[in-house]
């Protein structure tokens, strides 16, 4: 096994991409270890919609960027109290789907920082009721990847804002949908900082792996193409959503939209009452319109000069 060295680079976007390019690309002779960090961000599943999984208007006013994946699972938040790890092995009938194998070596180091943490029926590492970790796989022809996530000292009220759902919308969507788990740090479990450094070199000890795979400019250039080419863009991120029907109630009004390949198919926006009803079609004004944070308050701003009775954000966000 060698481990992977990717110049301590912390962008989720070229993270994303040296994860796809090690299980698509990189010799099938050797297996992979890849250990890493990011910057603050929200990772959804390949097969997830971000409507649904992350509070948009959050993340947009904390700068919290989104990213979809390549494997399935759930939605989680990054940041560098947050290490992540990945393996790149064969795939067998043995190994998909099975998480024990990957996550025992994880598992070791916990016990023996002294957290008894184990593994529970949904392939998460928790400690008595408390999540720490979340894992996925992703396989390619006769490559797997099974990656996974480690809380150490991730900024949790961050983590619970971004992946808190809006208040009071209700979301009707065909698309994975993530399963909510009280969560942890494990520095808070050890009553002491546990850091990325420390945590890193214990896995690799633990592994025995000693060997680095330094990526060749030939390699980086690729690596950095499928950055910006793929994990950079809102088709993507976004648009790779499943459809959905969402309704919220703000005070006397309730905003219905409908969004396909994440924009803005229909907005109707109503204020109910016993003898009549007003209804505001705002579809002509925001149908195309990406439902992301930026592209939304871009449009929000030019819109609401019309001076309708209501803020147009508060229904979608």
């Amino acid at each position: 096994m060698l481990v992977i060295n990717n110049r301590n680079y912390t962008s989720p976007a070229l993270n994303l991409a040296v994860e796809e390019y090690a299980v698509r690309s990189l010799p099938a002779e050797n297996d992979y270890l890849f250990i890493y960090r990011n910057e603050s961000a929200v990772i959804i599943g390949k097969h997830q919609n971000h409507i649904r999984e992350v509070n948009l208007r959050f993340c947009g006013e904390n700068r919290i960027p989104v990213f979809r994946r390549i494997s399935g699972g759930g939605a989680v938040y990054h940041d560098p109290g947050n290490l992540n790890f990945s393996i790149i092995t064969r795939k067998t009938l043995q190994n998909f789907n099975q998480y024990r194998d990957f996550l025992q070596p994880v598992l070791n180091v916990i016990h023996k920082l002294g957290c008894a943490a184990e593994l529970d029926e949904r392939n998460n590492i928790v400690y008595r009721d408390y999540k720490l970790s979340g894992n996925a796989q992703f396989s390619s022809r006769e490559r797997l990847l099974s990656h996974g996530t480690l809380l150490l000292n991730a900024d949790l009220k961050k983590l619970s804002g971004s992946l808190k759902p809006v208040p009071e919308m209700e979301i009707e969507c065909r698309a994975a949908q993530s399963i909510p788990a009280s969560v942890t740090n494990l520095s808070a479990i050890l009553k002491r900082p546990v850091k990325f450094d420390e945590m890193k070199r214990a896995i690799l000890k633990e592994t025995g792996v000693v060997n680095e795979l330094i990526f060749s400019d030939g390699q980086w250039h690729a690596i950095k193409k499928l950055a910006h080419d793929k994990f950079s863009q809102t088709h993507w991120n976004f648009e790779l959503s499943p459809p959905c029907k969402a309704r919220k109630r703000n005070g006397k009004y309730i905003g219905e939209c409908e969004v396909e390949k994440g924009k803005i198919k229909k907005l109707f926006i109503e204020e109910p009452k016993k003898d009549a009803q007003k209804i505001w079609d705002l579809t002509p004004v925001f149908l195309g319109c990406l439902y992301e944070y930026q592209a939304l308050m871009k449009k929000c701003r030019e819109t609401e000069a019309t001076d309708y009775p209501f803020k147009i954000l508060d229904f979608l966000m």
